[in-house]
């Protein structure tokens, strides 16, 4: 898989119809995003049905503080959007792809390219192909460009975990 160069968080509304498939469009390109998402019990019900996730799971929300972190790496649009609906109504959910069950080997490769914040750069089965991955990505920003931090992340024991080794 070639890496995949996408630069900037965006959001999902979910009071939009149609939103859980701009989640599966996310979820398909291994994109991590910004859900808007209401307070409601049901919507967060949906919410954890949509991941795989147990009926009562708790959405990671980003703390106004956190999502200030984030503003370098997010889309304007998407900006603008999580401010407008930052009210009692909705909560800000933080989409992380890495810790989904879908995005696990056999479907992903054993080796990732991850960016904490943008999400699932690229893959690859070997160790040194996604060190080569990675390298491209850090090398894609040029002069001036601030890039999100990544690693490369690796299948081991059922989980993923940061590949600390030379």
């Amino acid at each position: 898989m070639l890496i995949q160069l996408h630069k900037k968080l965006g959001t999902v509304n979910a009071d939009i119809e149609g939103w859980e498939d701009h989640v599966r469009e996310h979820i398909e390109s291994g994109t991590n995003f910004i859900l808007i998402l209401s307070r409601d019990p049901d919507a967060v019900t949906n919410f954890c049905r949509l991941f795989g996730l147990p009926d009562d799971c708790t959405p990671r929300t980003l703390t106004q503080a956190d999502f200030f972190l984030l503003s370098q790496f997010i889309e304007p649009e998407a900006f603008d959007a999580v401010l407008h609906h930052w009210d009692d109504r909705h909560q800000m959910v933080f989409v992380e792809q890495i810790d989904f069950e879908i995005n696990r080997p056999p479907k992903l490769k054993h080796f990732l390219v991850y960016s904490p914040v943008l999400g699932i750069l690229a893959q690859h089965e070997l160790l040194s192909g996604a060190k080569e991955l990675l390298a491209e990505y850090q090398d894609s920003g040029g002069p001036g460009v601030s890039l999100p931090e990544a690693g490369v992340y690796c299948w081991e024991r059922k989980q993923w975990c940061l590949f600390e080794g030379r």
